[in-house]
């Protein structure tokens, strides 16, 4: 299913190797569910991938919870805009968000 919004083409999937090749919109998509210990596939298929435009709402990556399409976009527009600004800056915010997180389930914050 193709659909378009604020300004976005999405090609919305469950498995994101059914994408034509053709396609160069953005692409959300399941499957990938990220709870193994394959780096490679996780590498892969994080929540938002900027260079290959996919977004993975696998419920392990989302917490379970439904995404607003609102809040997607909105984060790859985030995105864009520190990738383009200081593409470091974009690695660095996913390690401290990272670190945020392995603090919380520690309870160190």
């Amino acid at each position: 299913m193709i659909i378009e919004f604020n300004g976005f083409k999405f090609y919305l999937t469950h498995n994101p190797t059914d994408v034509p090749n053709s396609w160069n919109g953005w692409v959300i998509h399941g499957h990938v569910h990220n709870n193994s210990h394959d780096y490679d596939i996780q590498r892969k298929y994080p929540y938002i991938n900027y260079d290959k435009k996919t977004v993975n709402v696998s419920v392990e990556l989302t917490k379970y919870k439904p995404l607003k399409l609102s809040t997607i976009v909105k984060q790859i527009k985030e995105g864009k805009q520190i990738s383009k600004v200081q593409p470091e800056k974009r690695t660095e915010n996913i390690l401290i968000r990272i670190a945020k997180l392995v603090a919380s389930k520690l309870k160190l914050l």
